[in-house]
This record gives structure tokens, sequence and C-alpha cells, in this order.
């Protein structure tokens, strides 16, 4: 037991033993005697010694948190003998009668303790008593069924036939029969502050330190004030001391813990094998062994937080995904590959192969996207239709170039078909783009898009990004003739630029943010020095197959 649990532990022990204690500062005691021998040996032996030391008047039945008449009886007797012994009158013994000598002089200097004898030493028996009390009543918990936990959100859950259905907002019991998953996220909150992820499919039973997992994956994060929080599965015991965990419980009686932060006590198997699971590490219980063993910690195998009205799961990314939210997603996996969005006209856009000759032409205007909350707006850059508007606060980019208005494929979340005698798929440096493993904006040149980061924020649950990071450049799978320039404007001012891009170039960019950025516009043109063919056969933006891979926002 570490210095830092050892001095909370003291400090809600002296609440407790002096009557101060809030209900949920002697729940979190009751978990932590609990989850933990230990603690109960140290609780046991400060009482012990409190018992001694304290005024039998500040001694409370506080701490006893449970409602046991016994308890109540005893302690009204004890009060009882004490206003007997305040108020009896003082009996006089003769000498004779106590059966030694006591001389005259000794007698006089005897001082009246009438609170000593008598109530004094029930009072330390009454310690004792308490102190089995709550080693019986924390040991051995009665099976009351108490509320323990709240239902924050949900996603997609799909309840099993057999199993009570929750909806958000409902207060849940310990005891209940198990709920059931099997399909889905759900998030639970405890009365004492822990968060837990629970991810189908995925059996459970709420308990009132904790919850018994017999199968599935469940994230924990856990307060000071729940610290002791337990998990249980069929082959372990997970206590918290502090932290954020992860635990996959198969459904073969095998268990994971990945510790994010903090550290975890873990007791596994028959012969109850102990170790203490510490950040960024992991360990797996094998049910048919029984061995404990050490393997790769994945920091992104769990679902940590949710948010339903998004269509948000995250699973502790560190960048928010714009290729992502160019599929209609969140920025966290949930878009669609090749979809996109027409910069013509702001809607929806599904990139296919008849769509190879598909060159469209619009004019400059900035156009709204109804269908991608979280893009601002999308437009055809062209200075020769009158000033850029870039976005929906009316910013401006004054030095944009003159175009033909011409752009062909829209702004796509990938590609992987053979369109227009390139392709297929997309390569910068000898590396794939357009996939999960590494996703692009597939943006021909001619076209702009612009992300709104306030709404971005507030989705991925974070006050601020870092950077926006890009590997820009033109395919290798793209056609011969492509000469393009590709800009990175926040809020109307460019803070990258790069012209007469060729073929197979690319280069890195790392733009900064900061707190009071809104809007940010990504852009590709024709380069200024580029020439249509003389014979005429190719348009002037043939072979501009920009791409901006990896596009992420970096968290903070």
């Amino acid at each position: 037991m570490d210095d830092k649990l050892k001095q909370l532990i003291d400090e809600l022990l002296v609440l407790a033993l002096e009557g101060n204690a809030a209900d949920d500062q002697l729940e979190q005691l009751n978990s932590l005697i609990r989850s933990d021998r230990e603690v109960l040996d140290y609780c046991s032996s400060f009482i012990e010694l409190a018992s001694r030391l304290y005024v039998p008047d500040q001694i409370s039945m506080q701490f006893v948190k449970q409602d046991i008449d016994d308890a109540r009886v005893y302690a009204n007797t004890l009060q009882e003998l004490k206003h007997f012994e305040e108020t009896a009158s003082v009996v006089t013994l003769n000498e004779d009668s106590i059966g030694c000598e006591i001389c005259s002089d000794d007698r006089n200097n005897v001082k009246p303790n009438r609170f000593f004898s008598i109530y004094n030493k029930l009072i330390s028996v009454a310690a004792v008593f308490m102190l089995m009390f709550i080693i019986y009543a924390n040991v051995f918990p009665p099976e009351l069924s108490v509320f323990v936990a709240t239902v924050q959100d949900q996603v997609d859950v799909v309840w099993n036939n057999d199993s009570e259905k929750l909806k958000n907002n409902d207060r849940v019991f310990n005891n209940q029969l198990p709920y059931q998953i099997e399909n889905g996220i759900l998030e639970i909150q405890y009365d004492t502050g822990v968060d837990i992820v629970i991810e189908a499919p995925a059996k459970f039973q709420f308990e009132r330190a904790g919850i018994f997992l017999e199968y599935g994956r469940l994230y924990s994060r856990v307060p000071v004030s729940g610290i002791g929080f337990r998990v249980d599965t069929p082959g372990c015991r997970f206590i918290d001391l502090g932290t954020e965990f992860g635990i996959q419980a198969d459904t073969d009686g095998s268990s994971e813990m990945h510790v994010v932060k903090g550290k975890v006590h873990m007791d596994a198997g028959e012969s109850k094998y102990s170790k203490t699971i510490y950040e960024f590490s992991a360990s797996r219980y094998n049910a048919e062994t029984g061995q404990v063993s050490d393997v790769c910690y994945n920091s992104g195998l769990f679902a940590r937080n949710i948010e339903s009205k998004n269509n948000r799961i995250w699973r502790g990314e560190k960048a928010v995904n714009l290729a992502d939210i160019v599929g209609g997603g969140n920025g966290f996996g949930t878009g669609q590959f090749e979809h996109g969005v027409d910069p013509g006209t702001g809607r929806a856009f599904i990139l296919l192969p008849e769509h190879a000759d598909d060159i469209a032409n619009a004019s400059n205007g900035y156009h709204l996207c109804p269908d991608f909350p979280l893009i601002d707006g999308v437009f055809v850059p062209n200075a020769a239709d009158g000033k850029q508007v870039i976005t929906s606060l009316g910013h401006i980019y004054a030095d944009c170039p003159i175009t033909n208005s011409n752009y062909f494929g829209r702004i796509v979340n990938g590609t992987a078909v053979t369109i227009s005698r390139g392709g297929p798929g997309l390569f910068l440096n000898n590396t794939y783009f357009g996939d999960s493993q590494n996703p692009a904006i597939f943006m021909h040149t001619n076209q702009g898009i612009t992300f709104d980061l306030k709404l971005i924020r507030k989705v991925a649950d974070s006050t601020d990004f870092l950077c926006f990071k890009s590997i820009c450049g033109i395919s290798e799978t793209g056609p011969d003739y492509g000469l393009a320039d590709i800009t990175v404007l926040v809020d109307g001012r460019v803070r990258y630029n790069q012209k007469n891009i060729a073929k197979a170039q690319f280069f890195q960019v790392n733009v900064p943010l900061y707190p009071n950025d809104r809007f940010l516009t990504l852009m590709s043109t024709v380069s200024t020095e580029k020439k249509a063919p003389e014979d005429g056969k190719l348009n002037l933006e043939h072979g501009d197959w920009c791409l901006f891979g990896n596009p992420i926002l970096k968290l903070k």
C-alpha cells in the first residue's frame, strides 16, 4: 500500500471516527476495505489505536454505514450507561467493607474519576464491536439491493432477448440478474464517480463496489473517490488503485488487463496468483493453463468514451482523421470509403468507375454541406468570378488564383478505383494511401474544403488541437502531365503553400493551430505555370491527382 493511498485512508478514517464523513466518503472507505486485505488490516490497527486514544464522546456510530438494529441498540445502551454514571449519587464505602486498609493521607489524595471505570472500559469494547462489525459487513456484505449506478449513454446497443433493457438515465441495482448486450456500446457511471464503458458482446452484473464481467470488453476511469473499484471475471479479480484501465474477458474464462494510467492489483486463478500491473503495460490470464503472462500493451483496444448524439466512439486516439470526416464520419472511423462531397453543390457524392471522364464545372460560390455536420463548406476556387469566399462567416482568400473552374472526381475519402487513365488507388513515397491504415483525402485540382474546428473540438471532447499534419502531393498512380499548387489556410490566412507539385512529388505539412482558430481550409489548384498541350486533346487540369495523406488534427 503506497503512501498516497495510506494518506487517503487516514483522512477517511479520521473523518469517520469524528462523525464528519459524508455518505460518499463512507462508501469510498467501505469500498477500499472490501477490495483489499491489506487495507482491511491497516484499518483494524488504526481503529484499535483510535479506541485507546480518542475521547469517548467523539467515537461516532456514523462509521457503521449499514443500518443494523443491533449496532444501534448497543450504542444506545452505552449512552444510557454514560448518563447513569454522570447523574448517579456518590456512594460512601466503609473501609472495612473493601477488605483492605487505606490510610487517611492516601485517601485524601485520591481524585474522583467516575467516568473512567465503567464507561471507558465499555467504549473500548464498543470500538472492538464496531471494528468486528465493519470487518464482517465489508468482507461478508449483506446481499441488499441498492442503487449503485446510472446509465449515461449508449450507441447502437442491441440487448439480448432474455436480458432486461436499459435506457439512458435509468438507475441500476446491484444483485440484479445479469445484463447481456449483443451489439453496441454502453456507458455507465457509478455513484462513486467511476465511469465504465462496456462493449458488446458482453454479459455483466452490477455489484456495490464493482462489476462482474462474465465476458466482453470494459474500460474504466476511476477518480480518487472511487479507488478500490473492483472488476471480477470468471478467473480473475482486478482491484483499482486509482487508474484508467481496460479489461477483456473471454468466454473461456481467460482475461486480459491493459493499464492506461496508474496501477491495478490482479488476483488470478484458483491459486490467487497476485501481481500489480502498471501503466502502459498489460497482462493476460490463460484459463486453460492457469498462467499469467505479460502481453503487448494496446491503448486503442477499448472504447473509452461514447457520444450517441454524434455517433462518436473514442478509443484513445490522439488525432482526428479529416479523411474520415470527408467520408461522412466523425473523425474517429465512422466515415465511408470513396464517399465524399461535390464542391460545386455541397452535396454528398460517391466515387464510382463510371465517373472516369466526369469533368464538372462550377462558379466559385461557397456551398454549405448539410450532409456533413463537421464540414463548414466547399467551393471551386476561381478569382475570375470575384472574391473567393472560403468560410460561412465570409472569410476571403485574397490571393486566390484564376482557374478554369473545371474539377474532376470531387473531394473523396480515398479511392481504389481505376479512373481516367490513372489508378488504381493513391500512392506517395511508395506508400498506399486511402485505406484505414493510411487514410487520404483525394482532391483533384480546383477544389476547396473548409472544416469547422469549433464543432470538431466539441466532438473530439478536446479543448484544443496542436496542429494539422499531412503528407501532400500528386499520386504516383495519376496520369502524366500533373502540375498543381496546394494551399492550407486558417480563417482565410495562408499557413502553407506549395507550388508546382509534379507527379510523385510529396511534401510534409505541419500547420500549427491555436485556441481561437475556427476554420481550416484545404485547397488544390492548377499551377499557374502549367500549359495546356498544343494538340488540345487534354484539359489543363489533366493529371492533377492531388491528395492529403494521413490528414489529421493532432489533439493536445
